[in-house]
């Protein structure tokens, strides 16, 4: 199979709001998903146990109970903060888009309008270029 290559020879440009989207992805992604799964092998080890003392076998839960029920009680508490968090940055980036979506009409009288421009420890969420000056706009 031949090796193509694009026929773009930049980066498409950038969406309102596209870095709240790429944080609010690596948020549940990350952080979500792995106490979800951490929670849950946890739970099933401590069934496992209590179901083993039950049915009067050897091993003791209370040991696992001790130490999973801190574990789970955690990954639960930071899935409930990251989920507040996801909450405050789809509401960001609901209003990046909204104002993004407003600019855009600028086009129309000759000027530029990029979004969400990223640097190395900063962002600007819109540019104007105009004859009449450059302005950044920060969306709140």
């Amino acid at each position: 199979m031949k090796n193509k290559k694009s026929p773009l020879k930049s980066k498409p440009l950038r969406h309102a709001g596209q870095s709240l989207d790429e944080e609010i992805e690596k948020s549940m992604l990350d952080k979500i998903s792995m106490g979800a799964f951490i929670v849950g092998i946890v739970m099933i080890i401590i069934l496992q146990e209590w179901q083993k003392w039950y049915l009067q076998s050897p091993p003791n839960p209370i040991l696992i109970t001790l130490i999973g029920t801190p574990v789970i009680i955690y990954f639960i508490y930071s899935i409930f903060k990251e989920k507040k968090k996801i909450v405050s940055l789809k509401q960001g980036r609901d209003g990046e888009k909204a104002v993004g979506q407003y600019l855009e009409s600028f086009r129309e009288q000759g000027m530029k309008v990029h979004h969400d421009i990223i640097g190395d420890s900063f962002n600007i969420d819109h540019i104007l270029i105009s004859t009449k000056g450059v302005y950044l706009i920060e969306t709140k």
